[in-house]
């Protein structure tokens, strides 16, 4: 209702909201009709609009776009004998929301965060995403809470386990801890990372999944257990949350499998812009501008993610200070990543997470050579020899990269032996030529070949007796 809108920004901004979502309809109206005019148009409409708003409400086509994405299959790849957990973002959602909340805590809000909701904003499927970023607002004020989670958590990875593969899982394990929810080893086959923060900020995270280059359809899934945190974007572009409590009441509701929408029907979802204006950030995200404030602040300065953009075809927005951010983002950087150990372990991490397949070592040199050009012309905070010292890293980090490419292109494929058409040609008994020749099938000597065979099969026998 326009009273609910009301309250969802503090006060009487419906009209503009509503107004924010049929410029944003326009938007993917134009979209289709792929003219670029139309579109730049349908984008400069929304720019134009002066609502400093953080919020808007997604527009038809965003909500069904969000609706597939929900009940699109995603995998979790499994570590050693775990096996790829196959399910939709609204089963995981759904579970995980049910089993925290039946012990014992509250979950405020789910949303769902980064460049998965970017993707969702811009409706573009040129927008890419590597993971998914789900936040569940809760309480972490009691000590015990992040241990009730992780375990709610476990417990719904052990229900999406596919048929029959608990039982080889206990087969294994048999001489481990009793198989349950609190078993470690189901946490070590899904659970990649665990990370809890409790200062001035208050949030855990579990993210779960081992997508590598074998199986690139595998996903990192990030649940991030949020009570407080100052700093919740690093760009304008990846500063979006989709609130997704509405469309989740509405899958509750609705019997369907799985339940129908239609343009005259479907759910009020709103969306917030974490680094201020809706409008502003949805007019960087669908021009490819690059904007942010107080690169000093976000945790590796954002330059990883920075130069990212960059690969993607992002430019700096008009007015942004490039070497002044550039300079900002190298500092925060190599406070955070001092030595050359963690920095290579910071930057493999990364190229792993988004250029996970075979088929993206060019996009990685591509995005090395980059980092490359941006750490060597704006990092003022370190000595000439520690600077020299990153830069070689980053060098021998592409070279490395050129001679996997160089081996991929010369792999030799050879074709499995098929011995079906052949026979023996002759046959030695005794010595280390067994059997020297072979003669294909049907050739003129094929004949000959196999009444030879014989006679010598006929003279063996003769030699040593008939038994």
């Amino acid at each position: 209702t326009m009273e609910g809108l009301a309250e969802v920004n503090g006060h009487n901004e419906a009209t503009e909201l509503m107004e924010q979502e049929a410029a944003m309809s326009a938007v993917a109206d134009a979209a289709e009709t792929e003219d670029l005019g139309e579109l730049e148009e349908a984008v400069e409409a929304v720019e134009s609009m002066s609502s400093n708003s953080r919020y808007s409400v997604l527009c038809f086509e965003q909500v069904q776009l969000l609706h597939e994405f929900m009940q699109r299959e995603i995998c979790i790849q499994g570590r050693g004998p775990y096996p790829t957990l196959r399910l939709t973002l609204r089963d995981l959602v759904s579970r995980v929301r049910a089993r925290i909340e039946a012990d014992g805590v509250a979950v405020r809000d789910v949303r769902l965060n980064g460049s998965s909701a970017s993707f969702i904003i811009g409706m573009n499927s040129a927008q890419s995403y590597n993971d998914l970023d789900l936040l569940f607002g809760v309480d972490l004020s009691a000590p015990d809470t992040v241990d009730r989670i992780k375990l709610s958590v476990l417990d719904c990875l052990h229900s999406f386990l596919p048929s029959g593969s608990e039982e080889i899982l206990k087969r294994r394990h048999c001489s481990g801890p009793a198989w349950g929810r609190s078993d470690s080893n189901m946490m070590e086959g899904y659970v990649r990372k665990l990370v809890r923060i409790q200062s001035t900020d208050s949030w855990s995270l579990i993210s779960l999944g081992y997508a590598n280059s074998s199986q690139p359809e595998g996903l990192t899934v990030e649940l991030k257990f949020v009570d407080k945190m100052r700093r919740k974007f690093e760009f304008t572009v990846d500063s979006f949350q989709i609130i997704l409590d509405s469309l989740c009441t509405f899958y509750s509701v609705k019997s369907e499998e799985p339940p129908a929408i239609s343009e005259h029907f479907y759910p009020t979802v709103i969306a917030e812009s974490v680094s201020g204006s809706f409008v502003e950030a949805y007019g960087h995200l669908m021009k490819k501008e690059i904007s942010t404030r107080n690169p000093e602040e976000i945790r590796g300065g954002g330059l990883l993610k920075y130069c990212k953009l960059l690969v993607d075809g992002f430019l700096p927005a008009q007015g942004v200070d490039v070497v002044n951010l550039e300079k900002y983002m190298c500092s925060r950087f190599f406070i955070d990543f001092p030595d050359l150990k963690k920095q290579r372990a910071k930057m493999e991490s990364y190229l792993a997470a988004h250029f996970p397949s075979d088929r993206d070592l060019e996009q990685r040199v591509h995005y090395l050579q980059i980092l490359h050009q941006v750490v060597k012309s704006s990092t003022v905070c370190l000595m000439q020899q520690e600077r020299r010292s990153t830069l070689y890293l980053i060098s021998d980090m592409i070279g490395e990269i050129y001679i996997d490419i160089e081996a991929r292109n010369h792999v030799i494929a050879l074709e499995p032996f098929n011995s079906t058409d052949w026979v023996l040609d002759q046959v030695f008994y005794g010595t280390q030529y067994f059997p020297t020749h072979l003669t294909p099938v049907g050739s003129p000597h094929a004949a000959a070949a196999a009444a030879a065979a014989a006679a010598a099969e006929v003279g063996a026998a003769d030699y040593y007796g008939t038994p």
